[in-house]
């Protein structure tokens, strides 16, 4: 089932789930520009395709080093399907770098830092124009919760999963980030291989 972007109203306020993934240390990459370029450019269709293709999540914005992605929390969309998808494409990053497209142009293997967050933004078709003070909190702080090959969620998301042990396997407790406590305690959800 795809979620019908359209139905939305322009500047209309909506609970929306924010997924934001980045590439870990990418400054320390040895491999020429024009190559990190390219392999950034393919990663960023390959999640794109399984976030927007499988999740009807929409990509907000993509940089250079990854990317914010906007996943509707109504008509049967949920923060359990926003979840599944940073699992999904934390589990497909295995996949992604043993391409041979991606192994022949790049012999690094790419580990990313997935976080979601939940809150209230106003819609707007052009991504650009979103805004929200939920949207702008958890980009702004979102490199200081997430751990490498790993997603994080806020306790926002947490609370509204209706199966977190089943589906996440194990949760790390509940860790709080100095002058941020009240507003984005975390749990992290590691894969374990």
């Amino acid at each position: 089932m795809s979620f019908a972007w359209e139905n939305l109203e322009e500047g209309g306020e909506y609970i929306f789930g924010f997924l934001q993934m980045d590439i870990s240390k990418s400054s320390e990459l040895p491999e020429p520009e024009a190559l990190q370029q390219k392999t950034k450019a393919n990663l960023r269709q390959f999640v794109t395709a399984i976030l927007e293709g499988l999740y009807s999540a929409r990509l907000l914005a993509w940089p250079g080093d990854g990317g914010s992605f906007l996943f509707p929390l109504l008509a049967g969309f949920d923060h359990d399907n926003m979840v599944t998808a940073a699992l999904h494409v934390q589990k497909e990053m295995e996949i992604f770098n043993n391409l041979p497209s991606h192994n022949l142009l790049f012999p690094h293997r790419l580990a990313v830092r997935i976080s979601c967050h939940e809150g209230r933004a106003h819609y707007a078709q052009n991504p650009s124009d979103m805004h929200g003070k939920s949207i702008n909190y958890f980009l702004k702080y979102e490199r200081d919760i997430g751990q490498v090959n790993s997603v994080t969620i806020t306790k926002e998301v947490l609370d509204h999963l209706k199966s977190k042990e089943q589906k996440m396997g194990n949760l790390i407790g509940e860790n709080s980030i100095g002058q941020f406590h009240k507003r984005l305690r975390q749990n992290r959800i590691v894969w374990l291989n």
